[in-house]
């Protein structure tokens, strides 16, 4: 099966200029090389991975939840290393406000959504941070390392 990429003469300027206003708009710079790609190459691609395709530049998947806070792209990603919470059993100690109080901004802060495996497994693209340039895998179960994992200058 053969997947049809885009130049960037076929993409058009309309990518670039959506790439710098999203920017403008949230107050950050893309990181390398996603911005490129997305800019000049391709903005989405319903081939995976993640197994259900690559989402275009802000858009969310189907199974996000209309209920989830605001993504807040330019707030600092708050990890700087793995965290399962379901293998420290927090969920059971605290309420569910208080837990999703310290789950939530993993899920909604600094980070793209570039797709999603199904069954709550998100694949981010950290853009804030420490973490800035990775791409992490956010599960219902806790923020999972990727591999091969490489920061990107």
């Amino acid at each position: 099966m053969r997947h049809r990429v885009h130049t960037a003469e076929a993409h058009g300027d309309r990518y670039v200029e959506a790439v710098r206003s999203f920017e403008a708009e949230h107050g950050i710079v893309l990181p390398e090389p996603y911005r490129t790609f997305v800019a000049e190459i391709c903005d989405g691609l319903r081939a995976g991975p993640p197994y259900y395709g690559l989402l275009p530049l802000a858009q969310m998947p189907p199974d996000w939840g209309s209920d989830r806070p605001e993504c807040l792209v330019a707030e600092r990603f708050p990890l700087t290393a793995a965290w399962l919470w379901e293998a420290e059993g927090d969920e059971m100690a605290l309420s569910v406000q208080e837990f999703e109080a310290r789950t939530d901004p993993v899920f909604d802060h600094g980070s793209l959504l570039l797709g999603t495996d199904g069954c709550v497994m998100y694949w981010h693209l950290i853009v804030t941070g420490p973490q800035r340039g990775h791409v992490r895998q956010i599960a219902g179960e806790g923020r999972c390392p990727s591999v091969p994992s490489r920061p990107t200058p």
